[in-house]
């Protein structure tokens, strides 16, 4: 029975992985050829269809091939404490690493904006809230909804979680070069540390879904991350120095280093996860 539900959860793995290349390839393409500078002349139609080829839409394409439902994805809202949890961790990280870069003098607040605590975390309520179902839509239904539970039928954690960044890091690589990120071209430094944080950050997304058994504590941490880090903190605090642009941001390694301190706890309590390991038969939740 194991051996099936190891076999099933392949099959789903590789057709969405496939379905991902196959759809999204001509963006991809589009994006490396053209370079940074020409993408912003690229057509409007070519950001429409990266939009519709996202991954929530084929891991629905291959639910329904598969076993006919849509079942498995995570719908029950789960315990609140993992939801609070999965809201509370992106916005926690944030602040100790921009907290220690502004003692530092490293960054600095925006002059006329306040930088209180209460001040920051109250917007982020609301940003979050707004973009939920958008994250949801657009990525989650498909990473942490599809992938990572399909893979911890028959991997370990460690590889589930390592697989799960790798492909969402990817996934985002034509973003980069297109002028979607931010208002320069990116450098090596910012790929690799917006790779090694989507990878260090999918430790404990993958944590929380397993855990859960829920899609949503996972949304509520991509959305939380996105409205704290990119929609708040972005706009009242500004680098004083090469250092201070090195370590705040998305693409900055202070992220790197609080997404890794999570990695490595969700790591370490990776046996507290049900029936996530070679050929385990992970029941599929609602």
């Amino acid at each position: 029975m194991k051996k099936i539900a190891a076999g099933s959860a392949r099959q789903k793995v590789v057709l969405f992985l496939l379905l991902l290349v196959i759809v999204r390839g001509p963006f991809y393409a589009a994006a490396l050829i053209g370079g940074w500078v020409e993408s912003r002349d690229v057509p409007l139609v070519m950001l429409a269809f990266a939009f519709l080829s996202a991954p929530p839409l084929l891991a629905v394409a291959v639910r329904l091939k598969t076993q006919r439902n849509l079942r498995g994805f995570g719908w029950k809202p789960g315990h609140p404490g993992y939801l609070l949890i999965g809201w509370a961790f992106p916005i926690l990280v944030a602040l100790v690493v921009y907290g220690v870069a502004w003692a530092a003098g490293l960054i600095a607040p925006v002059p006329g904006r306040s930088a209180g605590v209460l001040t920051l975390i109250g917007p982020t309520v609301g940003i979050t809230l707004g973009f939920v179902i958008s994250t949801l839509l657009f990525e989650e239904l498909g990473w942490r909804g599809l992938l990572v539970p399909e893979l911890a039928r028959y991997l370990s954690f460690g590889r589930v979680a390592l697989i799960s960044g790798a492909v969402w890091a990817l996934f985002h690589y034509p973003f980069l070069l297109w002028p979607a990120y931010a208002t320069v071209p990116p450098t090596v430094s910012n790929v690799l540390a917006f790779t090694a944080g989507i990878i260090a950050a999918s430790f404990p997304l993958a944590w929380l879904r397993l855990r859960s058994g829920s899609v949503w504590p996972a949304v509520l941490a991509h959305a939380a991350h996105n409205a704290f880090v990119n929609e708040v903190l972005a706009k009242e605090f500004h680098p004083t120095g090469p250092v201070g642009a090195a370590l705040v941001g998305e693409s900055g390694f202070g992220l790197v280093a609080g997404y890794a301190v999570l990695a490595w706890w969700c790591w370490k309590h990776r046996g507290k996860l049900p029936n996530v390991g070679e050929d385990a038969s992970l029941a599929a939740p609602a």
